[in-house]
């Protein structure tokens, strides 16, 4: 047993505050993960402080963390919470000679001299050999800081955590349930709480724009929990009063052998839990999707992005070769006559795009008819492939202050960030004020949003994007 004081941290962006747009809680899931693997290990004082969900300011868990005194500080970090991040860090390590260790994904260039280790990926094994050894007595943070000096002086492989059904289940408590929650409306006539799992990790496709930043994990290979370890985790869900599933997968759907046996498993368990998940129009069919429903499949996410045959190829992301637009407009199809809603995730500012191919995806949309829909601006994060090619032209406060949810400071089309905006609030306003898909959406969420008024007005929140 160990008696030394860990403290886990996620910082909130430090412009949530003046973020309209509506936008999803997940777990920190490396936290978690290290959380749970440092209790096994017999670490009795370790704290997980998130100030994402908005229950805590970052100045309140700095103020904890100067009060509390912790040995050890880890935080998981990425470019949307890098500024505050490196001011936090700066602040504690002047008040406090603790070792501070940063996972995630921060390009070298930017990683603060103030922290003591980085280490990129998923590094939540990593993490707690780290701290056994130098709780042991094997080592000390001296000795740890020169270990893994390099990932602070450039670019290097990500740890990635291999064996998925040796890790420990994450924990959570009755705040973080009520925390960690997905802000779109779901075809259930009860108030929700929420249980996120991660299945896999890795995603084998090459979007161009993918990065860590918007994943849940790292690396193309793909890593698979076995479908009982995942449904034992459903249940232990379950018994906290968890009512419905959302799989944070990069890509549920990562392989039909692994999709295939997580629902006979929950089919077979019979573990009456209904679920949403992330898929691809490409990697999916209508058999597929029949027994994803079987299982209890209630939504669908999919990343459509664009209606523009070029831009679609330009992002790379298909490895076939299809028409996308008919197979998106099939899979949608498919979903509805199975009673699978559907969530759009759609892309605009992408490089060289005109205002008439954004208007593709806007004809698109309107073919395809999602129970919702999302429109991000293109953003280069680090870890992308955009960024690789573009980061030259990048500034540091531009990359430190992107996020796709927001007006961007750097546009790669041929259009300013304004008309952007512009054209995003007409795409909101021409889909979600027509009638015929208002009183639609209506008939079937009213319900779930007379049960969960928190979500109703989370989202009238967002109506500043079609005015």
């Amino acid at each position: 047993m160990s008696t030394a004081k860990v403290s886990l941290i996620r910082l909130d962006l430090g412009n949530s505050k003046n973020i309209k747009h509506p936008y999803h809680c997940s777990p920190p899931f490396s936290l978690k993960y290290l959380e749970a693997i440092l209790r096994e290990s017999g670490f009795e004082d370790v704290r997980l402080y998130d100030a994402m969900p908005g229950r805590h300011r970052n100045e309140d868990v700095l103020a904890e963390q100067l009060t509390r005194r912790p040995d050890f500080v880890i935080y998981t970090v990425n470019v949307t919470t890098l500024k505050e991040f490196r001011a936090f860090n700066a602040r504690l390590k002047q008040e406090r000679p603790v070792l501070t260790v940063a996972m995630g994904s921060i390009d070298p260039r930017f990683v603060p001299p103030e922290l003591d280790i980085y280490l990129p990926g998923e590094a939540e094994v990593e993490a707690a050999q780290l701290l056994q050894r130098i709780v042991d007595g094997e080592s000390d943070a001296e000795t740890e800081i020169t270990r893994y000096a390099k990932y602070k002086q450039g670019p290097q492989p990500n740890f990635l955590v291999h064996n998925l059904d040796d890790l420990p289940f994450p924990v959570y408590t009755r705040d973080e349930i009520k925390d960690y929650r997905f802000i779109y409306p779901v075809r259930m006539s009860r108030k929700l709480r929420w249980g996120h799992i991660l299945s896999s990790r890795g995603c084998p496709y090459k979007c161009t724009f993918c990065s860590p930043v918007t994943r849940e994990s790292y690396g193309a290979k793909a890593r698979l929990r076995s479908a009982a370890n995942v449904v034992d985790e459903i249940e232990r869900l379950k018994e906290q009063g968890v009512n419905m599933i959302s799989f944070d997968d990069d890509l549920l759907t990562i392989t039909r052998r692994h999709i295939t046996e997580l629902c006979d498993e929950m089919i077979r368990r019979d573990v009456q839990m209904n679920w949403l998940a992330h898929s691809r129009i490409d990697n999916i069919d209508y058999e597929l999707l029949r027994k994803m429903k079987a299982a209890g499949c209630v939504l669908l996410r999919f990343g459509v992005e664009s209606g523009s045959a070029r831009i679609v190829a330009s992002l790379t992301k298909s490895f076939k070769k299809i028409d996308w637009n008919d197979q998106a407009k099939r899979i949608f199809r498919y979903a509805r006559e199975l009673d699978i809603a559907t969530h759009a995730l759609l892309i605009i500012g992408s490089p060289t795009e005109t205002e008439a191919e954004i208007q593709e995806t806007f004809q698109l949309v309107k073919e395809i008819n999602p129970d919702i829909m999302q429109i991000h601006f293109f953003s280069p994060y680090p870890g992308s492939v955009s960024y690789e090619q573009l980061k030259t032209e990048l500034s540091e406060d531009q990359v430190m202050n992107m996020f796709h949810y927001e007006l961007p400071r750097q546009t790669m089309g041929s259009l300013n960030s304004e008309r952007l905006g512009q054209i995003r609030s007409d795409l909101y306003r021409r889909i979600f004020l027509n009638p015929r898909f208002f009183f639609s959406h209506m008939r079937k969420y009213f319900s779930f949003y007379m049960t969960n008024l928190d979500v109703f007005y989370r989202l009238s929140k967002g109506l500043i994007y079609i005015r």
